[in-house]
């Protein structure tokens, strides 16, 4: 009978050092942002004739659209980091939520990924 239970009991704290080994933290896990770094942002496969730039200061953002070198659509507003989730609210009060990801110096929101210059 102690052998049977001896047994069980090793089996037992086999099983629980196998999950704890699986359940363990890595190094590579994503980090939770909650400010995108201050600078000018570009976007990173940009063409030259349509071509967005993000400039950051603090909580400000300033997304810009040119063609041909010239300034065609411009949004300016304060931002937001909730998990993958950028929102944006501009100056008439009006929020837009898209997609958010941070990885070294590129940022990707909706489905435009910038580089920092």
């Amino acid at each position: 009978m102690y052998k049977k239970n001896l047994i069980h009991l090793l089996a037992i704290m086999m099983v629980t050092m196998l999950s704890l080994g699986f359940t363990s933290c890595s190094s590579d896990d994503d980090e939770t942002y909650t400010s995108i770094p201050s600078g000018t942002y570009i976007e990173e496969n940009g063409d030259p004739i349509e071509l967005f730039t993000m400039v950051i200061s603090g909580y400000q953002i300033k997304i810009s659209i040119t063609q041909n070198g010239n300034v065609w659509k411009s949004f300016e507003g304060k931002y937001k980091i909730d998990g993958n989730t950028i929102y944006i609210t501009n100056s008439s009060g009006e929020t837009e939520s898209n997609y958010f990801k941070m990885s070294g110096n590129r940022v990707t929101i909706g489905e435009i990924t910038y580089i920092k210059q």
